[in-house]
């Protein structure tokens, strides 16, 4: 299957990242963090400093986060989080959506349809490289002529 892309995994995930649709964050500058964010990630998460952690997690920027749980309840993070684990029927729907959306402010449309693009596009890297191998797994697994037939079926 020819590639329609030169985009890696890494690529269209992070591409998908607000801080990169927002400008926050170029898609070049966390590809290149991405390494050593894993490697403490994998290593010792809590060696993370406070800017990694939100750029590792996609999670707002203090300022930001700041704002938006302001403009939604008079609760701070670590309040809205213990609210969320121990009684989440109690979230109102505006913080639900806060938390839904990391603190960060909800998606534009444009925002939206560019997500739901690389999706798409990460969905088709994963197939043409994971996706080859697991069908050619399968192959054997066919009756003899069955695999043809089916392949055949489906072109008409």
């Amino acid at each position: 299957m020819a590639s329609k892309t030169e985009k890696t995994i890494l690529e269209a995930s992070m591409a998908k990242y607000i801080r990169v649709l927002r400008n926050h964050n170029t898609l070049k500058e966390l590809i290149a963090a991405y390494p050593s964010l894993k490697e403490k990630c994998l290593s010792y998460p809590f060696a993370l400093i406070d800017k990694e952690w939100r750029v590792f997690l996609d999670l707002s920027n203090l300022n930001i986060e700041i704002a938006n749980i302001r403009a939604v309840i008079a609760l701070s993070y670590t309040e809205l989080i213990e609210k969320a684990i121990k009684d989440p029927s109690s979230l109102t729907q505006e913080e639900t959506l806060l938390l839904l959306a990391r603190f960060w402010t909800p998606k534009t449309d444009a925002e939206r349809k560019m997500t739901w693009e690389l999706l798409c596009e990460t969905e088709e890297i994963i197939m043409e490289k994971e996706g080859a191998a697991f069908y050619t797994s399968r192959n054997p697994a066919f009756l003899p002529n069955e695999l043809e037939a089916f392949r055949t079926r489906s072109k008409e």
